[in-house]
């Protein structure tokens, strides 16, 4: 059959169709004067039907419809511009005139596909169950749609590098993968790889490699090795955890099956990795062997012990925690409840038979033997005290000191307790009643000795051990300058001079002066026979002034004696010896 020429009419019907915007919900009219509109009409010339961009490159939203060499002009709706591939507005930035995808638009219509962003080469969606995702790739990449991945490149003129060529001069060059923080991509013999990260780790652009992180949101962990060998919780996979033996080397370490990482006790628990639960204690034995030891999820005081596939608890001695160890089992040492945390090392560095307190109980106590950590036990009704080294009374539970008038209650007569707040004084115990006693000026109380020692009463500061190793000679006290320290055979005793008396700084005899700024009398004229010795053994001590002189102390009387011409006063002997009087070496 013959098909007849359509009239104008006819044919204008026929083309309006196609001459109609790709939304016509856009189809908005652009106003313009009515003298200004040569430049569309130009458009127009010799079309009947047509649909062009406005030729003025700025009014990329507006478009010329032409219907028989006819301009009418449009406007794209507000957020879109005219694009000529489909003759329709799209969604775009005016101000820049590049197209905008509708992304959640585009990626409706997807399960999964990867898109380029059109005005951004290093850029690019991730469309996923109709949800968008929008990536960035590193710095120095930009996205190849080809190879479905961020490769080097220059972000300028958006042209990729040679990859065979980079994988040559840089052997070890890595790259993320564009969707999978668990891969990487990696230069090995010449070519671009696919890597997996180990478990528990995940790929961090910025430090080149794998590092401890969050599996599902690709989170990684900020700095990990704060603290070293402390074993952490990795961030969502149970049976996962991650310590730091050296300043940057992170382990991830992976619980043996049937157990999940337990975060409070610091190790490996029964287990369900499914579920992140832990294991009933009904089921803590199932498939294991008999003998075996496993802790507990929530406590580190007690572990259960399997025997034919029942689990048995078992208790630490107080004071002590149960760590565990898969090739070599279990014990249980001194260690911190609370924490978790062994305490075997604690006396590292520290001199034989001093004594710690434990941080979870005030009734026991730590003692150093030999950088050992050994668990002492205070006697019944009394605590630990640090300061002064000792049990004394107290109440276990509250972990408060008894007051100086319950000290003695059931105690038997003759002990002795430091004094509360004063070293200076202490409370012996007579007929279970306390009685507050006085050491003797320049000495404190030592609770275990049961005696008075040498000491500042000031800082409460022990100085019974400041004339190891020395001569015999005089030591000014720290606490006063009425006070000093006498050096005999390595023992230190400690003296106070006469009432009115301090001693001298520069001869260390005691002579008229003031206590309260040891300023001396200036009246003193120094006497041989001052009264240094009072109170002293008799004997010949050093006189630290002059090597050719020594102090001879009979009867409480002081005497200040000089060797013969050609001899020194030799401490070992205690006695004048051959030597060089100005050198003060003997001969």
């Amino acid at each position: 059959m013959k098909r007849t020429i359509p009239t104008v009419g006819e044919l204008a019907i026929l083309l309006l169709p196609l001459l109609l915007p790709v939304r016509s919900q856009e189809r908005i009219p652009f106003v313009t004067s009515s003298n200004d509109q040569s430049v569309e009409l130009d458009v127009c010339v010799g079309v009947n039907a047509g649909i062009f961009p406005h030729p003025d490159p700025v009014l990329c939203h507006v478009y010329v419809v032409c219907m028989f060499e006819h301009p009418s002009l449009y406007q794209c709706a507000e957020g879109y511009v005219f694009d000529t591939n489909t003759l329709g507005c799209v969604p775009g930035d005016r101000s820049l005139c590049v197209y905008v995808p509708d992304w959640p638009q585009v990626c409706s219509d997807h399960t999964y596909a990867i898109h380029a962003d059109p005005n951004v080469c290093w850029e690019f969606v991730l469309c996923a169950q109709g949800e968008v995702y929008q990536y960035e790739c590193a710095e120095g990449e930009i996205w190849s749609q080809k190879d479905g991945a961020c490769l080097p490149g220059d972000r300028a003129s958006c042209e990729p590098l040679d990859i065979e060529a980079t994988c040559q001069e840089r052997p070890n060059f890595v790259l993320p993968h564009p969707t999978d923080c668990l891969k990487y991509r990696r230069c090995l013999d010449g070519k671009m790889r696919l890597v997996d990260c180990t478990r528990g780790k995940i790929f961090d652009p910025q430090a080149g490699q794998c590092v401890v992180g969050n599996t599902n949101t690709c989170t990684k962990v900020d700095n990990p090795c704060d603290v070293f060998h402390v074993r952490w919780p990795h961030p969502n996979e149970c049976d996962l955890s991650y310590s730091c033996p050296g300043h940057t080397n992170v382990s991830v370490l992976v619980c043996p099956e049937r157990d999940i990482y337990g975060p409070i006790v610091k190790d490996c628990v029964p287990g369900y990795v499914e579920t992140c639960e832990f294991a009933p204690f009904e089921r803590a034995c199932e498939g294991r062997r008999d003998g075996m030891k496993v802790p507990f999820p929530d406590t580190c005081t007690k572990y259960v012990h399997c025997r034919d596939g029942k689990p048995t608890e078992v208790h630490c001695d107080v004071g002590s925690i149960y760590s565990h160890h898969v090739m070599f089992g279990g014990s249980c040492g001194v260690g911190d409840s609370a924490k978790c945390s062994s305490l075997s090392y604690a006396c590292n560095g520290k001199p034989h038979d001093s004594t710690l307190e434990h941080p979870n109980f005030c009734h026991i106590y730590m003692q150093c033997n030999m950088n050992k950590v050994l668990v002492q036990n205070c006697p019944a009704g009394e605590i630990f005290r640090a300061d002064v080294d000792t049990c004394v009374p107290g109440d276990m539970d509250s972990c408060t000191f008894a007051p100086i008038e319950r000290m003695c209650d059931g105690r038997a007569d003759g002990r002795s307790y430091p004094h509360p707040t004063d070293c200076r004084q202490y409370v012996r115990c007579q007929n279970s009643h306390p009685v507050l006693e006085n050491c003797r000026p320049g000495t404190i109380f030592y609770a275990r000795n049961q005696t008075c020692v040498a000491g500042d009463g000031n800082t409460c500061t022990r100085l019974n051990d400041v004339c190891e190793k020395r001569p015999d000679t005089i030591l000014p006290h720290p606490e006063g300058c009425d006070l000093f320290l006498i050096c005999s055979a390595g023992t230190t005793l400690a003296l106070r001079c006469p009432e009115g008396e301090i001693l001298h700084p520069d001869t260390f005899i005691c002579v008229p002066g003031s206590v309260e700024d040891c300023s001396v009398a200036t009246a003193t004229t120094l006497s041989p026979t001052v009264s240094v010795c009072e109170g002293r053994p008799d004997g010949k001590y050093t006189y630290p002034e002059h090597c050719y002189q020594y102090i001879n102390c009979v009867g409480g009387r002081t005497e200040l004696v000089s060797c013969p011409v050609g001899e020194i006063f030799v401490g070992a002997v205690r006695d004048c010896a051959p030597g060089n009087q100005e050198t003060c070496v003997p001969s």
